[in-house]
């Protein structure tokens, strides 16, 4: 079993394709986030409470939050989409965002 480091989240996808890659214990970047997959037993002890603060730190020096209601029905049209094109609803939406101010409309 492998699991993520150098990120907050874990997503089955990210880690299958690293360890389908051969890529276990590099460093790559993924929708703008840095993981790493290593196997189980070398994550323990790795996310310190250092680590933990310096992450929040940044987070809050360079990161904004902006909610999003949209009913569940559009969000499964937006998730569909989304899986369509091969990314992340967050990706997907952040990329409908720059193509708009883009285009000036």
């Amino acid at each position: 079993m492998y699991v993520c480091i150098l990120c907050s989240f874990t997503s089955v996808r990210v880690l299958r394709s690293l360890v389908e890659y051969g890529m276990v214990g590099e460093t790559r970047q993924y929708y703008g986030r840095v993981v790493k997959a290593v196997p189980e037993e070398e994550k323990k002890g790795y996310y310190t409470e250092a680590r933990k603060r310096a992450n929040i730190k940044y987070a809050k020096e360079n990161l904004k939050r902006v909610p999003l209601d949209v009913q569940k029905e559009e969000y499964e049209k937006i998730k569909a989409a989304a899986e369509a094109v091969g990314e992340p609803v967050n990706k997907y939406i952040k990329t409908a965002i720059s193509r708009r101010m883009e285009s000036g409309d």
